[in-house]
């Protein structure tokens, strides 16, 4: 196995003839209803996935295992069809999950060809932490934190003012009580608040932070995340205890794997425990989520039967569209983030265009996959193209951060890292605040090199010198 894989071509050949085979099968059993042993190879086909990509990169956080372990396993599941919300797929549907995924891969494969890097590998890979040792720097980073924080947290209050202060937590709203918490505009800064705990954890690496500069911290993180627990958001708490993490995880280069099987518990543990809190102060209806749900065994416990749902009906969704579309909307649907950020949304013409149906199969399961806007507008092709196109920007931005870990390498990372391991779960890149965090990322890494420069222009030569020095140490 150790000299087959060391040839790349023999690999990655053996791996798609391999991997299409095994997918073509799998999705023929569960067209034809046997669930059970489209699952297995289902699963087997992501486990096979995820160890040849462990294997190549040591990375928990490859992008390739992420939406492997996202995208196959939401399938895997959904082959199982064990609600009355679920149907046999269409050819539609099947061509654009596995058309999607396989030109993901052969994209990424490629671009990491084309850029003469085995993008990943740890016998190629340098833990850089740009500015690591220099007070400037860290200066600026934390003056990033603090002002990111004051912003939306002013935004919120005046989104509460707006809104009368009937924040979801306190008022007696429905279960519906987040979505209606929104001013449009100002919402996109009030989530912006997930940006603060990963730019604290690149802080900590940057060095020991000060009793002033802890208790700063401290504050900000605890205000990021008490705003999504007011507003009842799972999504945002998810967010903002996952990115820190995935920070951790990109820049330290090795973590012993007990620390990762560790880690990844209790990391499991604490967000099941937030979203048990969260749903407890929803004001749901007694039997309304298993009315939902329809699970054709009424007896399995709705502890199994939410997250199940939370997977699969995203995908049930796609599957309903894939079937009943009647024409296509050709870049309406992903170009949604320009006209919303711009405003050009409001126009009467532009709102016009977004009169589009969309089909789900209940009225209170909204979400969808990363793949919905992409066939809606452009059909199994648009899928093709949308796999192809993201496969080679995820081969860009993982070459970029590994190379040179710098702040907005690894911010821009994380994000991506954590919409390929939630891949079932929507659109994403069509979702304007999505971009609108892209936007508030770039915004901060401008706004830190301003504040580097302007703060480092008239210092003495010999502390320039002796932090250079420091920046060139083996362990940056």
């Amino acid at each position: 196995m150790e000299s087959i894989l060391s040839d790349k071509k023999i690999f990655l050949i053996l791996r798609y003839a391999a991997g299409v085979t095994v997918f073509v099968l799998a999705a023929f059993l569960a067209r034809f209803g046997n669930g059970i042993p489209s699952t297995l190879l289902f699963f087997t086909l992501m486990f096979l996935e995820a160890v040849l990509v462990y294997y190549e990169t040591e990375n928990i956080l490859d992008l390739r295992l992420l939406l492997s372990f996202s995208w196959l396993g939401g399938i895997a599941l959904s082959s199982l069809k064990l609600s009355e919300l679920q149907s046999p797929w269409s050819l539609a549907m099947w061509f654009s999950v596995g058309g999607f995924y396989f030109l993901y891969l052969a994209a990424f494969d490629l671009v990491s060809f084309l850029l003469g890097k085995r993008i990943g590998d740890r016998r190629h890979r340098r833990s850089i932490i740009t500015y690591r040792r220099n007070p400037v720097f860290r200066r600026a980073v934390l003056s990033a934190i603090l002002i990111l924080t004051a912003v939306d947290i002013l935004v919120f209050i005046l989104e509460c003012f707006i809104l009368h202060f009937n924040v979801p937590i306190f008022a007696n709203w429905s279960y519906e009580a987040y979505s209606n918490f929104h001013v449009t505009g100002l919402h996109y800064f009030t989530v912006s608040l997930v940006l603060v705990p990963p730019l604290t954890a690149y802080y900590l690496f940057l060095g020991q932070p000060s009793a002033r500069g802890w208790i700063v911290l401290i504050i900000c993180c605890a205000l990021s995340l008490l705003v999504p627990f007011l507003i009842l958001s799972k999504m945002q708490m998810l967010l903002t205890l996952a990115f820190p993490i995935f920070v951790f995880l990109v820049i330290q280069e090795k973590v012993p794997k007990r620390v990762i099987l560790a880690g990844t518990m209790a990391f499991a543990v604490l967000v099941l425990g937030v979203f048990i809190v969260l749903m407890r102060f929803k004001d749901y209806p007694e039997n309304y989520l298993e009315g939902v749900f329809r699970f054709k065994n009424q007896e399995t416990p709705l502890a199994l039967q939410y997250p199940y749902i939370y997977i699969v009906n995203n995908f049930e969704n796609l599957n309903l569209l894939t079937v009943k579309l009647q024409r296509y909307s050709y870049g309406i649907r992903e170009m949604f983030p320009f006209f919303a950020l711009t405003g050009l949304k409001f126009v009467p013409k532009v709102g016009q265009l977004y009169n589009l149906e969309q089909y789900l199969t209940c009225e209170e399961l909204s979400t969808l996959t990363i793949l919905y806007h992409a066939y809606g507008d452009f059909g199994v092709v648009g899928t093709f193209v949308f796999g192809t196109i993201l496969g080679a920007a995820s081969a860009v931005l993982t070459d970029f951060s590994y190379r040179r870990k710098s702040i907005g390498g690894v911010l821009f990372y994380v994000q991506f890292a954590m919409y390929m391991a939630l891949s079932f779960f929507t659109t994403w890149f069509s979702d304007a605040t999505t971009w609108f965090y892209f936007i508030a990322t770039g915004a901060i890494v401008v706004y830190i090199r301003i504040y580097f420069r302007m703060n480092s222009r008239g210092r003495r030569p010999a502390e320039k010198k002796a932090e250079e020095s420091n920046d060139k140490r083996p362990d940056n």
